[in-house]
């Protein structure tokens, strides 16, 4: 069996036993996910997903572009979609984790974000800063005045202390 003419396999050397544990710890995480989802899960009576797909797709365009620009509709959907995004996360961090190039690149945005920590606060607490200082000494500009006035230009109306 070669391997030499997959180009997602020429960067390392494997060999039949390395692959063969790699396979089986896999195929136990997926196992595992798939108890901790029958566990975690219940199956509903009714399949809502296919309701749900059902209906929209038998909207027209025009009938599709109304719901979307529904705020109720837009609420649901973001509710739908973080949901989504939390439970993929809960599944996926583990796996991803355990993957070299999961490892790696995750050890690289940790390293990444504790470096640009610092910075993020100290700019937010500028930004807060400034907002006090327009909101309570400069109420009576508008904002733009107020950043001019604060980058040196003379603002269009007077300011008053």
């Amino acid at each position: 069996m070669t391997f030499i003419n997959d180009p997602l396999l020429q960067t390392r050397n494997f060999t039949l036993p390395e692959l063969e544990k790699e396979q089986q710890a896999i195929q136990q995480k997926m196992e595992e996910m798939k108890r901790s989802y029958s566990q975690n899960v219940q199956q509903p009576s009714a399949p809502v997903w296919e309701e749900i797909e059902r209906i929209t797709s038998s909207l027209t365009e025009k009938e599709f572009e109304y719901l979307q620009g529904n705020q109720e509709f837009q609420e649901s959907s973001i509710l739908i979609q973080q949901i989504l995004n939390r439970e993929y996360m809960r599944i996926m961090r583990p796996i991803v984790e355990g993957t070299k190039d999961g490892k790696d690149a995750l050890d690289k945005h940790l390293t990444l974000l504790k470096r640009i920590q610092k910075s993020a606060k100290e700019e937010a607490s500028k930004k807060e800063a400034l907002i006090n200082e327009y909101i309570t000494q400069y109420s009576n500009l508008t904002w733009q005045e107020f950043m001019e006035m604060k980058s040196g230009k003379q603002p269009s109306s007077k300011v008053k202390k």
